[in-house]
């Protein structure tokens, strides 16, 4: 990004003040993880009214396209760090309100997250005071009062990841009483169902206080410690914490659950009934608790199955295909709760109606690994040790993670929207938990750098790929299996892989000593591949798992899409007019991306490869992808920055 308006600002300032001669004069540094404090009230009214002098053709343009023009022309300033605290403030203050006043209030939303980043503000009062102010002001169009809905349902799942449910309550009521007004029935629903499960939440999270009080007077009091273990369990889904509590409750049947799940020395056969028991019990929980016990029980049924045979191993496997089904719900948003919804495939893609909503400021390093939260509000961006995340319908920057001690090779998010694997060039490959931000696990000693990340369908198996591909249990970082390559060693490596939606199939593509790269697919779990395609080194399958992207195909600008029964070519892509670098299938199979070195995205029919629409971008294209919800592709340039690209 070009800093020259920020010369212009420090410029007229020189007119008002001396500027700084001396290092220690400079403005005041933020210290990694202290926020600054709000500037006072003398120091905004300067800083504003130079930044209403440099922009002042801007602000003189009142229509709300102008309003929103203006908007992101302040984001891109703000992201400037060598400018004053005060400067930065305002133009994230500014910002924020003429998104408002252009009446877009993902944009609000995005400014209140950067101005976050920086400044101590209490971000969700900040959201839910713009967005109320949104609802209630005149003149609320059909559309822009989805779009408040939608940010306050988004509001809601922030504020009871955080534990604030008290703010969860009164973002979910604005949201339903916003939506009743409206006349999408399916907004009202989910608006309606975030909000009961917000009040249970916020029940929920009272009994457990009580308990924990409780339980500080009588340690042993079983009623007590079922309730706190309910939480934990059930609303938390902290089943460390919750496991020990529910084995010593009132409740039989959680007891005995727990404390079989809790004995090492369990067998099969009742780690088996176990699993069986907690998806009876889910049965009888709604929203949020329903959700988190499925995904516990799929977390059971996925590290069993392995190890049984026969008639018990079938119905393992048909108990975890149908819990899985139930969460990811084959397309529809999971029942209403904190973090992100769970998504197997979003609704269907128009690829006409992808707008450009969102550019990122150039990253230190150049970008190899990007990915969008399920929702398609985040981004996630590896850079040169970190991993930073920004509001995706605005660009604006929202959290920097220190993750790895080399640059941030590899990402990829879970389908259901709950984990985030990242791997470095310090050969570490790390499972987040998204609700949390916190590190799940870390698997140092990666077989090479982890260039490329992939998890199945149900989130019960992470591919890593380096010298060779690993499967691994991200719930609990163990290795399950690691294929034999081919031509291992002397140089051998891998540069992309997949797995198909069933789990049942791996693909990567293979870079050999001498240069040459080939697609091989392979049964998880055996070293003979069932099918080799040369001269490829992307590699993506399509959602339906009968399909499977490689390139380039033979001409360098095009990708070959598979049948995988027949291993023969179904289609070859419309060519780009230099090399093909990446490609993605929309989560719903509608819409295959491709990107080249001939600075454009081609967005092609899924099942056809016929060409809907062609994007001209600034640079090269390195990376795509979808969010899971199918609102939102990211493209990744080699002029390190990131375009969001969304239906407005």
């Amino acid at each position: 990004m070009r800093s020259w308006p920020w010369i212009i600002l420090v410029a007229a300032w020189g007119a008002c003040a001396v500027a700084p001669a001396r290092a220690e004069d400079a403005p005041p540094a933020r210290s990694p993880g202290k926020l600054l404090p709000v500037p006072t009230v003398e120091d905004q009214a300067n800083a504003e009214k130079l930044v209403k002098e440099v922009l002042a053709a801007e602000y003189a343009q009142k229509t709300p396209a102008a309003r929103i023009a203006l908007a992101r022309k302040l984001m891109e300033l703000s992201a400037d760090t060598s400018g004053e605290p005060a400067g930065r403030y305002v133009l994230f203050r500014e910002a924020r309100d003429a998104f408002h006043q252009g009446g877009d209030y993902a944009g609000m939303v995005g400014a209140i997250d950067g101005m976050s980043t920086l400044f101590s503000i209490d971000v969700r009062a900040e959201k839910l005071a713009g967005l109320s102010k949104a609802a209630t002001g005149p003149g609320l169009t059909a559309d822009a009062a989805k779009s408040v809905v939608e940010a306050l349902l988004s509001l809601t799942a922030e504020a009871q990841a955080a534990e604030d449910h008290d703010g969860a309550v009164k973002a979910a009521t604005q949201a339903e009483a916003i939506a009743r007004r409206g006349g999408d029935a399916g907004l009202r629903v989910r608006a309606t169902e975030r909000l009961a499960d917000a009040k249970r939440g916020a029940a929920d999270h009272a009994a457990y206080q009580a308990a924990v009080e409780r339980l500080r007077a009588e340690p042993g009091n079983a009623a007590a410690r079922l309730a706190a273990g309910k939480y934990l369990c059930f609303s938390r889904q902290d089943w460390a914490r919750g496991l020990p509590m529910l084995a010593e409750g009132s409740d039989g049947r959680l007891k005995s659950l727990a404390a079989t799940e809790l004995d090492p020395a369990a067998t099969v056969d009742g780690r088996l009934e176990t699993a069986n028991g907690w998806a009876s019990v889910a049965e009888q929980q709604s929203g949020a608790a329903k959700l988190a016990v499925q995904r516990h029980a799929i977390e059971l049924y996925a590290r069993l199955v392995p190890e049984l045979v026969g008639l018990r191993k079938s119905l393992a496997q048909q108990r975890l295909a149908a819990l899985t089904a139930a969460v990811t719900g084959a397309g529809k948003t999971a029942p209403a709760g904190g973090g992100p919804a769970a998504v197997v495939r979003g609704a269907p893609v128009d690829p006409k109606a992808l707008r450009l909503v969102g550019t990122t400021a150039p990253q230190k390093g150049g970008i190899v690994a990007i990915a969008l939260s399920a929702d398609g509000s985040t981004l996630l961006v590896g850079d040169e040790k970190q991993i930073r995340t920004y509001n995706a319908r605005t660009g604006a920057p929202k959290a920097t993670i220190d993750a790895h001690g080399g640059k941030v090779v590899s990402l990829a998010i879970s389908r259901d929207g709950k984990r985030l694997a990242s791997g470095g060039a310090d050969k570490v490959v790390k499972i987040w938990n998204l609700d949390s931000g916190r590190e799940h696990k870390v698997m140092p000693g990666h077989p090479g750098s982890p260039n490329a990340l992939a998890f199945s369908a149900d989130g019960q198996t992470l591919a890593t790929a380096g010298d060779t591909v690993r499967l691994i249990d991200p719930a609990g970082g163990t290795e399950r299996f690691a294929f034999t390559l081919p031509t291992a060693g002397g140089g051998t490596f891998v540069r992309a892989v997949d797995v198909s939606a069933d789990g049942k199939l791996v693909a990567m593509a293979v870079r050999a000593p001498q240069g040459g790269t080939t697609v091989n697919l392979y049964d998880a779990g055996q070293n003979e591949p069932r099918v080799k395609w040369p001269g490829h080194d992307i590699v993506r399958f399509s959602p339906s798992g009968k399909h499977v992207a490689a390139g380039p195909a033979k001409n360098n600008g095009a990708v070959g899409v598979y049948d995988l029964a027949t291993k023969g070519l179904v289609f070859e892509t419309p060519a780009h007019g230099a090399k093909v670098r990446c490609a993605a299938f929309s989560p719903d199979g509608g819409v295959l991306v491709t990107g080249g070195e001939d600075k454009t995205v081609k967005l092609l029919e899924g099942a056809t490869g016929k060409l809907v629409a062609t994007q001209s971008v600034p640079a090269t294209v390195v990376a795509v992808t979808f969010s899971q919800d199918g609102s939102a592709l990211a493209v990744a340039l080699d002029d390190k920055t990131v375009q969001v690209y969304a239906k407005k």
